[in-house]
């Protein structure tokens, strides 16, 4: 697999030189256009045959015609071919495979880049999702309701660093292996909090029922109110819409055999209230690097309808 240190020389120059693009890609909502059209450009100027050592020359370079539609090849079909024909498109197959490695590794770049230069934390990333009680209104499908806490829980959180402490000691002496210390380490924290005087404890099973209405109280309000005009909740639901929308438009494109597209657009709290305009397209050309209907026809959108919406969205 491809890691984000494995691009060197003019590979790495390439990319390096789209970082910015793909920067307002993410800003903009169109990132997955974005990645499309610099993995195609990428293996145009660096075909997954040449060998990593080897890079092109400037005349090979200055030949490479973006524009130019990729071949689209099909599944070999053994009785139909000549042994060597099989072999042949079996190569090309194969070749084809380890594409598709580069184009994750490629993606993965990008990514760690955009998280390194805007101190993105991935595990954080999306954590929140605005659209559940959306989604819950349009399937009837619940979304889970929060457990009530119990004291010993809510306790063992300002605690860390003493239970982590016991279990580490505890683990050493007994030779516990890693798959046994998440037990290990309930039965510690249930023990020091068992030790902990009556009133105390009495205390955290107060702190643990506030704690527990308080998440209830907001779950149902997530499920019964209407959808919340505040300007932050409003720009998280904006920086949500792709997630939100892309697997909606890929079932609309599996059920129906069709292609399709989503815009929208208005005022974004985060830009001081300036029109923004987001598509989100599914559904993708035929070639080694397929394009959707937002990269393949991106400067004829830009040209020609984002003004057009964009005077839509004024009035």
């Amino acid at each position: 697999m491809v890691n984000p240190g494995a691009f060197h020389g003019a590979r790495k120059a390439f990319l390096m030189g789209e970082k910015e693009a793909y920067s307002q890609a993410v800003d903009e909502g169109y990132a997955a256009e974005c990645i499309a059209k610099i993995q195609r450009r990428f293996f145009k100027r660096f075909p997954i045959d040449l060998p990593d050592e080897a890079e092109p020359t400037a005349e090979e370079l200055a030949k490479v015609d973006d524009d130019e539609i990729e071949p689209d090849f099909p599944e070999p079909e053994r009785d139909k071919m000549s042994q060597q024909e099989y072999e042949a498109a079996l190569d090309v197959l194969e070749e084809r495979r380890k594409k598709l490695v580069f184009k994750k590794g490629i993606k993965r770049w990008l990514a760690y880049q955009y998280q390194k230069d805007h101190d993105v934390d991935p595990k954080t990333s999306g954590a929140h999702n605005p659209y559940r009680a959306l989604l819950f209104k349009l399937t009837g499908q619940q979304f889970v309701r929060p457990r009530a806490k119990t004291a010993c829980n809510v306790w063992r959180k300002t605690k860390r660093a003493e239970i982590e402490e016991k279990v580490k000691a505890k683990a050493i002496e007994t030779s516990i292996g890693r798959k046994g210390l998440a037990a290990l380490r309930d039965r510690i924290a249930k023990d020091m909090f068992n030790q902990l005087p009556a009133e105390e404890r009495r205390r955290w099973v107060i702190v643990a029922d506030q704690e527990s209405r308080k998440a209830l109280t907001i779950w149902e309000n997530e499920v019964n109110s209407p959808a919340s005009t505040a300007p932050e909740d409003r720009q998280r639901c904006i920086l949500g819409l792709v997630r939100f929308i892309q697997p909606v438009l890929d079932l609309v494109c599996e059920a129906t055999g069709w292609k399709a597209s989503f815009t929208a657009g208005g005022p974004e709290p985060a830009h001081g209230g300036r029109l923004n305009i987001i598509s989100i397209h599914s559904g993708k050309t035929s070639g080694d690097v397929a394009l959707d209907f937002g990269a393949l026809e991106r400067e004829g959108i830009r040209k020609f309808f984002i003004p057009m919406y964009g005077r839509f969205l004024k009035r």
